[in-house]
């Protein structure tokens, strides 16, 4: 990780390679199809246009495209992380506030980022975005968090009142890292947390026992 969908049938990885590589890897057998040097020191999220002809990538605290075939990358706006919404119109990129972290919509065509106004209890506990957060009626998904729950939970965005909403889903954990596939589900990560309480007793002669 990072990674995204390239196209149709590919996905695109950092490989371990120095100077940077983003490989394009074929789904269907692994085989890596391409190889891409980019000018970076270092990526910490990773996106594609639908089509896949072009990367989007956050480095330096700033987001930058490029085209897939190689060449000059280009800066487009200050930002922590980025995704691309599926119908190749806009990014999502993530800032971190003095007290929260923010929300911004880029056109991929050009003008000044917009910012993504949340309303409710909720809040986006991290700037890391997966590469396609955005789903059908521009639901934006997210990990948000509550003051009122230890857990991470699985949020919708509405794009249009920027209200959160959650996702029921049955499981005793945090949901982490959706992501919107291109026949309109959503998948994410579970992540299961245990607790161990361990009572000490003292010893006659000083000290601890061992646990019980």
């Amino acid at each position: 990780m990072p990674a995204a969908l390239a196209g149709e049938g590919q996905v695109a990885v950092l490989t371990d390679r120095r100077p940077l590589q983003i490989a394009i890897v074929s789904i269907a057998d692994g085989r890596i199809v391409q190889r891409v040097p980019v000018a970076a020191p270092s990526i910490s999220s990773l996106a594609s246009s639908p089509d896949g002809k072009t990367f989007y990538y956050s480095s330096a605290g700033y987001v930058w495209s490029m085209p897939a075939a190689g060449g000059d990358p280009r800066q487009l706006t200050p930002g922590d992380a980025v995704s691309a919404d599926t119908g190749g119109r806009d990014l999502i990129v993530s800032l971190r506030d003095k007290d929260a972290i923010r929300l911004e919509r880029l056109p991929v065509a050009g003008g000044d980022p917009q910012v993504i106004a949340l309303h409710g209890d909720f809040s986006i506990p991290g700037t890391q975005l997966t590469s396609s957060m955005v789903g059908p009626g521009g639901q934006i998904a997210v990990s948000v968090a509550s003051p009122a729950e230890w857990a991470w939970r699985l949020g919708l965005i509405d794009p249009g009142t920027g209200r959160v909403s959650l996702v029921p889903i049955d499981f005793d954990g945090e949901t982490l890292a959706p992501v919107w596939t291109r026949d309109g589900h959503l998948v994410a990560m579970g992540s299961l947390m245990g607790l161990n309480l361990w009572r000490f007793h003292p010893a006659q002669q000083g000290g601890i026992t061992a646990p019980h």
